[in-house]
């Protein structure tokens, strides 16, 4: 069985980070050991391309970069928008890309084309779902990690009969298998929308409270790999003047399951270690 040696952050046990190794080994029949991203040789699930193309000049590490191992990229996407003139600091191949706008990013700052498929691997979080699941809940509410002791969202599950908090610090199970319980979502977790559109569960995003970092570049980035834009994300306080209604959030869903499919069939065919 083959080792892959993957880069990911371990510094918060979040969920998309968290599961990313469970999903690699579970789709591809192989163990998964996490590697500082020095020594990494793939770049999955997660906002960092930095660490191939930072968001600063650093000239050095630039210069130093056929010291350190390839990476494959494998749906990763940026954080932010590297700045003008930056220089790759790490050898790489493309396999995919989360979305179109880290791939222009790419583009921009290599002076290369990557002709190379887009979406992020999350959407393959229901490979993660054990057994089929009953709905239990008409909304759940995601926070992202930085926001769980933010009564704000307490305040919007609260507000919405037969809704549930789910916090993207619990084991990977529990996470997928109570958003598949729910019947619509908000988030503000990036990871918590993926893992909705790859369940089918109608979702919205909402508007963070400035707490996470990169603004609104990786949600834009995610959402386009897909031919559609989704509906405006709701504003939190707005959010909890006027909590969202299940029966509104599923109607102005735009992701479809077709589109879904599409985009992961082509990131399992761009799979780089066959």
């Amino acid at each position: 069985m083959r080792t892959i040696k993957l880069y990911h952050s371990a510094r918060h046990p979040n969920f998309g980070d968290a599961a990313c190794p469970l999903l690699i080994e579970r789709l591809f029949n192989c163990k998964v050991e996490h590697a500082h991203y020095r020594n990494a040789e793939l770049f999955a699930i997660g906002s960092i391309l930095g660490k191939v193309a930072p968001d600063r000049h650093n000239r050095l590490k630039a210069m130093l970069k056929n010291l350190l191992p390839e990476i494959v990229i494998w749906g990763s996407g940026f954080m932010y928008r590297p700045a003008p003139g930056v220089l790759p600091v790490r050898r790489f191949k493309v396999a995919a890309l989360r979305g179109e706008l880290s791939k222009a990013e790419l583009e921009r700052v290599t002076g290369k084309k990557f002709p190379v498929p887009t979406g992020d691997a999350g959407l393959l979080f229901d490979r993660l779902l054990d057994s089929p699941v009953e709905k239990k809940y008409t909304l759940g509410v995601i926070p992202h990690y930085r926001e769980l002791d933010m009564a704000e969202y307490k305040n919007i599950a609260a507000a919405v009969p037969g809704a549930k908090m789910i916090s993207v610090l619990s084991p990977v199970d529990e996470i997928i298998r109570e958003i598949a319980e729910c019947e619509t979502v908000v988030s503000s977790s990036l990871h918590g929308l993926i893992a909705a559109d790859a369940l089918g569960v109608p979702n919205r995003r909402i508007r963070h409270s400035g707490k996470v970092r990169g603004g609104d570049f990786k949600y834009d980035d995610y959402y386009s790999a897909f031919p559609v834009l989704p509906e405006a994300p709701l504003d939190l306080e707005d959010a909890v003047k006027n909590p969202p209604l299940p029966s509104a959030i599923a109607a102005g869903c735009r992701i479809t399951r077709t589109m879904v499919d599409d985009i992961r069939g082509r990131l399992l065919d761009a799979w780089p270690f066959k």
